[in-house]
């Protein structure tokens, strides 16, 4: 997970990414993952900065394509890939933005999901969710990103997310 910056940029070059905001899904899609609300974030951030673009890293890109359909985001907005764990990196490396969202629920609040120290290591901010084990109150407290409520309205999300669209 050693940044580099040729890493970062050869990555995105190979993407056609070099001038966009790339929002990172990086996970399967099962339910509790919540993609869906990962597309909603993503497209609140998108209607206020055009270059922004969804990057899913995913073991069923056939499924988030239908998702990404499903949500209406246009799909040149959107990359999906597939790759071996070794090679995550290297597209967490060519990211702006990781999303980890998940319920707040009990188990969630003692979850530890590998992806937020990933995230952190490939120097992503993390649009995480509120009560998602202690991370999310280490997000707000170091700055690390941007805790969110999934049952805020798409104005008050909108508004929270404006420090990644300015």
């Amino acid at each position: 997970f050693a940044r580099s910056d040729d890493v970062r940029s050869e990555t995105r070059r190979k993407l056609n990414l070099e001038d966009k905001l790339v929002v990172t899904y990086c996970g399967s899609m099962a339910w509790y993952q919540l993609p869906q609300q990962s597309l909603r974030i993503f497209r609140l951030i998108a209607e206020r900065h055009p270059q922004a673009h969804f990057l899913a890293v995913t073991t069923q890109p056939r499924i988030m394509r239908a998702e990404i359909a499903a949500a209406g985001i246009d799909e040149r907005q959107t990359t999906i890939v597939s790759v071996a764990p070794q090679d995550v990196p290297q597209y967490l490396a060519a990211s702006d933005l990781g999303l980890l969202l998940r319920d707040d629920t009990v188990v969630n609040r003692v979850a530890s999901p590998v992806k937020f120290g990933e995230y952190l290591a490939a120097g992503l901010p993390v649009i995480i969710s509120q009560g998602l084990g202690d991370y999310s109150e280490v997000v707000d407290r170091h700055g690390l990103g941007t805790v969110v409520s999934l049952d805020d309205s798409d104005n008050s999300t909108r508004d929270q997310l404006h420090v990644f669209t300015t």
